[in-house]
């Protein structure tokens, strides 16, 4: 008779250490910063995005199964939605569920920042809750108004509500909460502060050797006129790795990325992929998606 405990689908030490070494095989090898993860300001963890998370559903092969739920108030200009992720394996077996919501009484939601230009004539902007952000030309203010039409919002609040309950299942599935913390991507933009320096690069670690210079900007990123605005290339695929890893994220966020979309389409701009943008159509896509006036963004 064997004493040996024997558990009924457990994986043995070989198959758990291949998956723990194929997840952070994947990490170094296949996700970006800035677009698969982000960095949670004022710490050292990175935080899993949902394009890292489908990168991680098509390595380990899962199936997706969304069920949602919503209830809507538009009296009480309330809409909550609720969902729940289920990701199966191959043959069928349940690997990963998680539960999420999202609803207009989130300030994301409830309220919408605007820039002074776009606030309507008959409101006292010293009356709004402000904030201060950086955009391409220094620092400037946002309003906070009330969100008007909550019934638009459907739609996002599904997004968002699928979104959070697919991440969470990935990080169930494949374990990657040894990799990446479980975080909203407003708390990985924001560190839920309004970040006055929203989509700089990051400044290069170490120290500048002796008697070098420190490397300077690309041209098309410098000042073309002094006390004006910078000029932009209007060049095909000038587009720099920063200013294109910043288009990326807009793109890719449900707040913005209609409306970065929105922008080229109305531009009649023809491109297969953000590679092909001049520097010049990324910072206007850059502009609107900051909720800044496009005509200051010079062309070269």
């Amino acid at each position: 008779m064997s004493n040996e405990l024997t558990i009924t689908g457990a994986r043995s030490p070989v198959e758990m250490l291949a998956q723990r070494e194929l997840l952070e095989d994947i990490y170094r090898s296949v996700m970006c910063p800035g677009i698969d993860y982000g960095m949670i300001p004022g710490t050292k963890e990175r935080a899993l995005l949902k394009p890292g998370a489908e990168v991680l559903r098509m390595a380990f092969n899962f199936q997706v199964e969304m069920g949602l739920s919503k209830e809507v108030d538009l009296d009480k200009d309330w809409v909550s939605v609720d969902t729940r992720c289920t990701l199966r394996d191959s043959i069928g077996c349940i690997v990963g569920q998680a539960d999420a919501n999202a609803n207009s009484y989130e300030s994301k939601f409830r309220y919408r920042w605007v820039s002074d230009k776009q606030l309507p004539q008959h409101i006292d902007k010293d009356t709004l809750a402000t904030r201060q952000q950086r955009g391409a030309y220094g620092e400037y203010a946002q309003y906070r108004l009330p969100t008007e039409d909550i019934g638009g919002l459907i739609h996002t609040l599904i997004r968002y509500a699928e979104k959070r309950a697919f991440v969470a299942a990935i990080h169930q599935a494949t374990g990657a909460s040894r990799i990446f913390r479980e975080a909203d991507e407003d708390e990985v933009e924001s560190g839920g502060k309004p970040t006055p320096a929203k989509g700089r690069p990051a400044p290069a670690r170490g120290k500048a050797k002796p008697g070098t210079k420190p490397e300077e900007p690309p041209a098309d990123s410098r000042p073309a006129t002094k006390g004006g605005p910078p000029a932009y290339s209007q060049e095909p695929n000038s587009v720099t790795p920063q200013t294109k890893a910043r288009v990326n994220h807009y793109m890719a966020a449900d707040e913005t990325g209609l409306m970065a979309r929105n922008v080229v389409k109305a531009k009649g701009w023809v491109i297969k992929d953000t590679g092909d943008l001049s520097e010049y159509q990324a910072q206007v896509i850059i502009a609107v998606c900051e909720g800044r006036d496009e005509k200051d963004v010079v062309p070269a």
